[in-house]
């Protein structure tokens, strides 16, 4: 901008260079790992997997798929949620006894739009919730962890992932929660 190409930051020049349908744009061909790789690096970390914001990417066909190979949670309350998402979502959750969670998805200046933060927040419940699954696990992983203390067992120690995926079901984040 200070440079005079362009008065602002996600304008033409923005979706020329970094769109996947601009024919002059400037990426690099990315190898993202599957969902089941993702979710075997969340699980393996101690993390919570948490599909992020559904609403958005409009992948409600593929959940079952998700839940059927671990996913611990579901983004419920997001700015591109709208009423309908949200129960449709709650529901899921419900059903399945999955953890919901939700933001404001606040990204600063560098959003497409301006978003407040905290305009979308996770009621205290859910974060009750969540918090509580994240202890139990981490007391199931202390026990596991002295069980295998005599044989200096190398999945006892946690490790920080990266957990993105594309997988053409699904392009997009999962959340991973640690403590």
């Amino acid at each position: 901008m200070d440079a005079g190409y362009t008065n602002e930051i996600f304008g033409d020049l923005f979706h020329a260079l970094f769109s996947r349908e601009s024919e002059t744009n400037v990426l690099a061909p990315t190898k993202y790992p599957s969902i089941e790789e993702v979710l075997e690096e969340v699980h393996g970390a101690g993390g919570i997997a948490v599909l992020a914001h559904p609403a958005f990417y409009d992948n409600f066909d593929e959940i079952e798929k998700y839940i059927d190979l671990g996913l611990d949670g579901i983004e419920v309350w997001h700015p591109s949620a709208t009423e309908d998402d949200v129960h449709r979502l709650t529901e899921i959750c419900k059903a399945h006894d999955l953890l919901m969670t939700g933001g404001s998805d606040f990204h600063g200046i560098y959003g497409a739009k301006t978003v407040t933060l905290g305009t979308c927040t996770t009621p205290q419940e859910w974060v009750d919730k969540l918090l509580g699954y994240k202890a139990k696990k981490k007391r199931a992983q202390r026990r596991a962890e002295k069980s295998c203390r005599p044989c200096r067992c190398p999945n006892a120690r946690i490790k920080i992932c990266t957990a993105y995926t594309t997988d053409r079901s699904f392009v997009g984040p999962f959340f991973l929660f640690l403590c």
